[in-house]
């Protein structure tokens, strides 16, 4: 039945090797077909197990060969599991087109290669899913086609909110050099390529793969362009789709049935990457484990990481996981594992039942005209800040990267507003989701206002820990449990709900600041630096002329006291 025999490094499990057969299951529509290989364990021999396996699946962008995660792949097929990889629609030698970067349409044809999965003989009807990324974002549009066979998923930094992952508040947070409003990311194929072939598709000329390739060929538009129009709000309808895919695709509108079906689901999420917070949000609401580790988007997959102690064994996590799942064999990972980053040996990595921990707590900083950071409110003031759209933030990829270790003065701190406390008298842990609430004033209709959590170490260098940002027009609150979950506010970010500044008029803009886990040593300051621009990765509103920049007031004290809300280790 099977053909390739493909050998396993030994200490991996107890079966030594596989084979691999690769096939076409029908997906959704006619004329959709996925494109699957097929790994079961197997003897030194080369003879396959002859019994129903536990199954899991990984599909999405890339091609069903390009295995990012090798190890993985071969520790579940080494203890026991089938392991099933899939080309989604769209992608190598799969049928049928797809314009969008995680639509339900895709989801819809993973639900089918589930249901004919769980009829085969070698299949025992257990099946899990796991992956990074798209291939998380797979795994969440799977679970809103609500297949019955689907047991757990295990989605690598995605947030199912992906509204929020792009466009933070209505901020455009695309990385400029990206293409910013629909310019797309360079290298992204849109020529004929012929996927890897499946096993009954015969050589030389390939006739299914070559059939797959060519019915997209001038089809596929570049999923980046569907993100990032200009002044995008959720409900914004795509002309080629003709729907909102925020709404439409987004997991996050499904929480409740998500939850009604009962699927098993952990999250893996790197602080340094910009799906952090809504997975642990998300994570309330559904989720039943969740590890956050000091990693950035590519790192959250292998689990490496520079950072002492920093590196987890991600084979082992996702073995652990599904012999609990889809075997029955219980684990007894607790339901938050996360990593504060610069704290001390032996406080790394810290456990909690509940996000955030019930030791931490948001505590009010106040902004003070003078430059100042503290806890008691200052005198009415202001203070008068000109649109800059120089400031550096973050690096070229934006907020999918945002483990910045070049000092914040020359290029982000001296170009915006800074309140800084006085140094710290013992050491203090931030961990939590913190939030914003500014009293501001522009001469324009609209604007982007970010605010940055900074460590002042004692020879006056300051780091980047976390940020958030609000678009002016966006403001309106709006009510959501993921949300309020954590205690921060929430925007819809509809179109009808948007509300232009008056200017010269006060507005209070209260916004999100991205969770984190850091240890500020004693002798440190907080800083939090406040900005209306940023030059690698956030777009500002079609009505802002930096031509002319406007001129923005923040005001301070009094009855329009400007905070932040820092969630506090007690």
């Amino acid at each position: 039945m099977f053909g390739t025999y493909i050998p396993i490094q030994e200490g991996l499990g107890p079966y030594t090797g596989c084979v691999r057969r690769s096939f076409y299951v029908d997906g959704a529509q006619e004329g959709v077909k996925i494109a699957c290989d097929l790994y079961l364990p197997a003897d030194g021999q080369g003879k396959a197990v002859e019994q129903a396996l536990p199954l899991v699946l990984h599909t999405g962008m890339g091609g069903r060969r390009k295995d990012e995660t090798p190890e993985i792949t071969f520790t579940l097929i080494a203890n026991g599991y089938a392991v099933m990889r899939c080309d989604n629609r769209q992608e190598g030698a799969s049928h049928g087109v797809s314009n969008s970067f995680m639509g339900l349409d895709q989801g819809a044809d993973i639900k089918c290669v589930i249901e004919w999965c769980a009829a085969q003989p070698w299949c025992s009807g257990k099946i899990g899913m796991h992956g990074i990324s798209n291939k998380g974002f797979i795994q969440w549009t799977t679970a809103c086609n609500f297949p019955e066979h689907l047991t757990a998923i295990t989605p690598i930094v995605c947030n199912a909110d992906f509204y929020y992952v792009n466009h933070p508040n209505g901020v455009n947070g695309a990385p400029k050099h990206m293409g910013g409003f629909g310019g797309g990311i360079p290298g992204m194929p849109r020529k004929l390529q012929i996927g890897v072939p499946v096993d009954d598709d015969p050589a030389p000329g390939y006739p299914q793969a070559y059939k797959a390739a060519l019915d997209r060929e001038g089809k596929q538009l570049n999923w980046f362009e569907k993100t990032s129009p200009e002044n995008q709000c959720r409900d914004w309808v795509d002309p080629g789709l003709g729907y909102a895919p925020s709404l439409v695709d987004a997991p996050i509108e499904y929480i409740d049935q998500i939850k009604a079906k009962g699927y098993r689901i952990q999250q893996f999420a790197g602080w340094f990457d910009s799906n952090a917070s809504g997975q642990l949000m998300v994570h309330n609401l559904v989720g039943e484990r969740i590890i956050v580790g000091p990693w950035n988007h590519g790192e959250g997959n292998t689990g490496h990481s520079a950072f002492a102690d920093g590196c987890l064994d991600m084979a082992r996590e996702h073995l652990r996981w599904f012999d609990d799942c889809l075997k029955g064999i219980p684990s007894q990972r607790p339901p938050v594992t996360y990593y504060t980053i610069n704290a001390p040996e032996g406080q790394r990595w810290q456990e909690s039942q509940v996000w955030p921990p019930e030791d931490c707590v948001q505590v009010p900083f106040y902004l003070d005209a003078e430059g100042g950071l503290g806890r008691t409110i200052p005198q009415s003031s202001c203070v008068q800040y000109t649109v800059d759209d120089d400031v550096a933030i973050f690096d070229p990829w934006g907020r999918m990267n945002t483990l910045i270790t070049r000092d914040m003065n020359p290029d982000c701190d001296s170009k915006a507003l800074c309140f800084t406390t006085a140094p710290l008298t013992q050491g203090t842990e931030l961990t939590g989701h913190c939030a914003a609430e500014l009293w501001a004033s522009s001469t324009a209709e609209d604007g982007n206002f970010i605010a940055v959590i900074e460590d002042v170490s004692p020879n006056g260098e300051s780091h980047y820990i976390t940020s958030g940002c609000l678009r002016a027009s966006h403001r309106r609150p709006d009510e959501h449990p993921a949300f309020a979950s954590v205690g921060v506010p929430y925007h819809r970010s509809l179109e009808a709900e948007m509300e232009p500044l008056v200017p010269g008029e006060p507005a209070f803009l209260a916004f999100c600041i991205d969770a984190t886990s850091y240890y500020f040593p004693a002798g440190h300051r907080i800083r939090v630096s406040i900005a209306c621009g940023e030059k690698s990765a956030m777009q500002q509103p079609a009505c802002v002329d930096l031509n002319h920049p406007p001129e923005v007031t923040l005001y301070t004290g009094g009855q329009m006291a400007s905070r932040v809300l820092l969630s506090l280790k007690k």
